[in-house]
């Protein structure tokens, strides 16, 4: 059953404030890996960095389209959030192969370490209330970027166990190889999000 005029009102209001924490967090959080990733030179952070420094813009292109929804507004968010994927896929792919085959490996880092924690606890709690809320208010852009944040958090854990198993193992391909997976469901991503078009 569709949501009353007021319940919709008040779920976008609780959106958009979402996506400024959103933005706030990242714009941090983004800010902080890729600190850690110049200084351990690891590619998983620097890539988990860029990755969360591009949701800034997916989240505020999403807060524009929530402000004022239209069709042409949700498929203009919906290629914008594609092609951050796309970025944040290609940069790190080609990277982290390059790593790969010259056998460089990343300095440890606490930072990153104690950074990538914290976003696998405040990237999921934020990524399942917006999708919860794009339920409510059956929207693509937000139901996209929603899926944006649980990736991150999930890159989150990704680089954290490769910085671990790195640490622990001396594992030095963990830290590209998770680059790697971060690069390919990042492109997944990007491709399923320029393809997609909004139904409302």
């Amino acid at each position: 059953m569709p949501a009353s005029n007021p319940r919709r009102s008040a779920s976008r209001r609780r959106a958009l404030r979402l996506e400024y924490l959103t933005i706030a967090w990242n714009a941090v959080e983004g800010s902080l890996a890729i600190l850690a990733g110049a200084l351990a030179r690891s590619i998983a952070l620097t890539g988990f960095g860029l990755d969360s420094s591009i949701e800034v813009l997916a989240s505020a292109v999403t807060a524009w389209q929530l402000r004022r929804p239209t069709r042409t507004r949700s498929d203009i968010a919906l290629r914008v959030i594609g092609a951050c994927y796309l970025a944040v896929a290609l940069y790190i792919g080609f990277e982290s192969s390059r790593r790969l085959v010259v056998g460089r490996r990343a300095d440890a880092s606490p930072l990153g370490v104690a950074v990538t924690a914290a976003s696998v606890v405040a990237m999921t709690a934020l990524g399942v209330l917006k999708r919860r809320l794009a339920r409510t208010l059956a929207s693509s852009v937000l139901r996209a970027e929603a899926n944006f944040s649980l990736l991150d958090a999930a890159l989150s854990a990704t680089v954290l166990v490769g910085l671990l198993a790195d640490r622990a193992l001396g594992w030095w391909w963990a830290d590209p190889g998770a680059a790697l997976a971060i690069a390919a469901v990042a492109g997944r991503e990007g491709v399923d999000g320029l393809r997609r078009r909004s139904r409302s």
